[in-house]
C-alpha cells in the first residue's frame, strides 16, 4: 500500500506541476500515463446493420362512385444514400457516413459512453412538398471499454405527415374547374385541384398538429360559390390523412358533401341557391369495435388539475392518486407521450436526465438510456406494453419532483391499437402557490445520487446544480481514508468551499474538474470523472464526496456521491 500511495502521490503532483493541466481526455490515456494507444475506447460495428423502411407501398382506394384513378405513391427509398450519424450524449456529431459507407467499414473506434445512432433519408427536409417523404430513425447504444458494440437492425419511419385529397367523380362534375381545397399546417399550405392525385408531405411543427382545410370554388351549373372551412386536429408525424369529398345526399337544390378523414366523417350541407354551409359532426351509433382508452382514476382527465400543498404529507409524499387505467381490446401498438411546460427549468431537468421530451413506451428499449430512466420511474417499456389489452400507469411518486416547478405542465398521450384506432388525451397539471423550490437541487447525471454505486471503468461523474435563489456556499467534504494521503500530498484539504477557494488550491481543484469562485453559479455542472480511474487503481474501499449547497436564503441541500471499489 505504501508504494501505491507514493506512486499515486507522484501522479497527482505531476498533473499539477507548474499549474499545467493535461487536457488530453481520459479516453486517450493509458493507465500507465502513456497516450500512444487509447485504453478508454470501444468499437462500433455497423457492417451487418439491416436497415428497414416502412414506406408507402399502397395506392389510394377510391370510393365506389369515383373515377378509376389511383394516387401516385412515392418511389421506394434508396437506402444506400441514407445518412447515418453517431451523436454523443452532449448532442455532438462524432461520426457521419452514408449507409453504404458504414456497411463497408468493419468497425469504428469511439470513446466509451452513451450514443445515439441517427438516420435520415436526406440532409434536409422541405417544409412541404409534393411526393417528398422523409424517413428517420434513432437507436441508443453504449460503447464499453475495449468491446465491440454491434447494431444489427434499425427501422426508419415517416418523419413528415402525408396528406392526400380526392374529389369523388360525381361531386367533381358539380364543381367548377377552378375549385380547389387548400390544406395548411401553420404557414405551410398546398392547393389540391379536383384532379390532383399526388400526396403532399408536411413537416410537423410539434408532437400534435392541426391541419386546416378550406374548400373554395363554385357550382358549375349555377356559378354559386362554395366555401367550406374545417380543422383536422391531433395529426402527428408518420400519419397519413386521407381526405375525400363525396356526395352523401342531394335533393331539392341541396347537396350534402361528406368529408371523410380516416375514421370519422364531417358533413356539410351546401344549398345550391345559397352561399354558406354548416359543418355537423356525424356520430356513429352502431356497434363499432371499441378503441383504446385512458382513464385517470377518480378524476376528469380532460380538465386541468391544480396541485396544492394540502396534497402532500409531512414527509413530502403525494397523497393524491395519479394512477391511469389504459384499455385496448385490440392490443396496444403505440403509447406515445409528449412532455411540455411553460417552465424552462423543468424541460432542462428532463433533458439533463436524458429523457426525450417525446417517447413511445411501446418502442423504447429497456436497455437504452431512455428505457433505463423510464424504468427507474416505475414505468413499463417495450414488451411490457406492446400488445397489452389492459395496463396501469402510476406516476404518484414523481409528483413531488414535479411540484418543485411552478407553471403549467402537460403530458400529451396518444394511444394506438392493432386495429388502427387512436385516442388522444392530455394530462394538464398546474403548479401555483407552494410550488417553488425549497432549496438548491443537486443531481448526478445518469445516476441516482441517493444510492451508493460500484466503481466501473465506464462510470462518469457529472454533477448538475440548480438553485432558484443563487449559490451562497458550496462545501465539499471528501471522506476517504484511502484517498486522504494523496489529497494531502497535492495540497487538497478534506473540506473546502468552492465559492471561496482561490490561488493554488483553486487551480488544483479546477484541474480535477471542479468549478471555483465566480464560476459557481446556477445552473452549473462540473465533471470529476477522472477520479474514477484514480480510485480504481487503489485498494478496495469506500469513498464519499459530501456536497452541501447553500442558497442566498440560507437554505442548504446536502447530497453524497458514494463510491465503492470492490476490486
Amino acid at each position: 500500500m505504501r508504494n501505491l500511495t507514493q506512486c499515486l502521490a507522484m501522479f497527482f503532483a505531476a498533473a499539477l506541476l507548474s499549474g499545467c493541466v493535461d487536457e488530453k481526455p481520459n479516453y486517450a490515456k493509458n493507465p500507465d500515463g502513456g497516450t500512444d494507444t487509447p485504453s478508454e475506447v470501444g468499437y462500433l460495428s455497423l457492417s451487418g446493420l439491416e436497415m428497414k423502411v416502412i414506406y408507402d407501398g399502397e395506392t389510394e382506394t377510391m370510393p365506389d362512385d369515383t373515377a378509376d384513378a389511383a394516387a401516385t405513391r412515392a418511389d421506394e427509398p434508396q437506402l444506400d444514400n441514407f445518412i447515418v450519424e453517431v451523436v454523443d450524449a452532449q448532442g455532438e456529431s462524432v461520426a457521419r457516413k452514408s449507409y453504404a459507407e458504414w456497411k463497408a467499414v468493419e468497425q469504428h473506434e469511439l470513446p466509451v459512453g452513451s450514443y445515439t445512432l441517427e438516420v435520415r433519408s436526406e440532409e434536409t427536409f422541405p417544409d412541404v412538398e409534393w411526393e417528398a417523404p422523409a424517413y428517420t430513425a434513432s437507436k441508443d447504444f453504449v460503447i464499453e471499454r475495449e468491446k465491440t458494440t454491434t447494431l444489427n437492425d434499425i427501422t426508419c419511419t415517416l418523419a413528415n405527415i402525408k396528406v392526400t385529397m380526392l374529389f369523388s367523380a360525381d361531386l367533381a362534375d358539380m364543381l367548377s374547374d377552378d375549385t380547389k381545397a387548400t390544406i395548411s399546417l401553420g404557414d405551410k399550405s398546398m392547393d389540391f385541384s379536383k384532379t390532383e392525385r399526388r400526396a403532399a408531405y408536411y413537416m410537423p411543427e410539434q408532437e400534435l398538429n392541426t391541419l386546416d382545410f378550406q374548400l373554395t370554388g363554385s357550382f358549375a351549373d349555377t356559378g354559386k360559390p362554395v366555401s367550406l372551412n374545417k380543422s383536422i386536429p391531433n395529426v402527428k408525424a408518420g400519419q397519413w390523412r386521407k381526405i375525400t369529398l363525396v356526395v352523401e345526399w342531394a335533393d331539392k337544390g341541396n347537396v350534402v358533401i361528406g368529408v371523410e378523414v380516416d375514421n370519422f366523417v364531417l358533413d356539410d350541407t351546401v344549398e345550391v341557391n345559397g352561399t354558406e354551409g354548416l359543418w355537423e359532426e356525424v356520430i356513429d351509433e352502431g356497434g363499432a369495435e371499441q378503441g383504446p382508452a385512458i382513464v385517470w382514476e377518480g378524476h376528469d382527465l380532460s380538465q386541468p388539475f391544480t396541485l396544492t400543498d394540502a396534497m402532500f404529507d409531512q414527509t413530502g409524499n403525494c397523497t393524491e392518486s395519479f394512477r391511469f387505467a389504459i384499455t385496448a381490446p385490440e392490443g396496444l401498438t403505440s403509447l406515445a407521450v409528449a412532455i411540455d411546460s411553460d417552465n424552462a427549468s423543468l424541460l432542462e431537468a428532463v433533458d439533463r436526465v436524458q429523457l426525450p421530451r417525446s417517447f413511445d413506451l411501446c418502442t423504447v428499449e429497456a436497455s437504452s438510456t431512455a428505457g433505463a430512466v423510464l424504468t427507474s420511474l416505475g414505468l413499463p417499456v417495450g414488451d411490457q406494453v406492446v400488445g397489452r389489452q389492459e395496463l396501469t400507469l402510476d406516476i404518484t411518486r414523481q409528483i413531488p419532483q414535479l411540484y418543485a416547478y411552478t407553471g403549467t405542465h402537460t403530458f400529451a398521450v396518444t394511444l394506438a391499437d392493432a386495429a388502427g384506432k387512436t385516442t388522444q388525451a392530455t394530462l394538464t397539471l398546474v403548479v401555483k402557490k407552494g410550488g417553488s423550490e425549497t432549496g438548491p437541487v443537486i443531481t448526478w447525471r445518469d445516476y441516482d445520487i441517493d444510492q451508493p454505486h460500484d466503481l466501473a471503468a465506464d462510470m462518469t461523474i457529472v454533477i448538475d446544480i440548480e438553485s432558484a435563489n443563487g449559490i451562497k456556499a458550496f462545501e465539499v467534504n471528501i471522506d476517504s481514508e484511502i484517498l486522504a494521503p494523496m489529497l494531502s500530498s497535492v495540497g487538497i484539504p478534506e473540506t473546502f468551499d468552492l465559492c471561496t477557494v482561490d490561488g493554488a488550491l483553486a487551480e488544483t481543484l479546477q484541474s480535477f474538474g471542479f468549478k471555483t469562485g465566480s464560476d459557481v453559479t446556477s445552473p452549473m455542472s462540473f465533471d470529476i470523472t477522472q477520479f474514477v480511474s484514480i480510485l480504481m487503481m487503489m485498494d478496495a474501499g469506500e469513498h464519499k464526496f459530501h456536497l452541501a449547497v447553500t442558497d442566498d436564503n440560507d437554505v442548504t441541500t446536502r447530497k453524497t456521491i458514494h463510491l465503492i471499489n470492490r476490486k
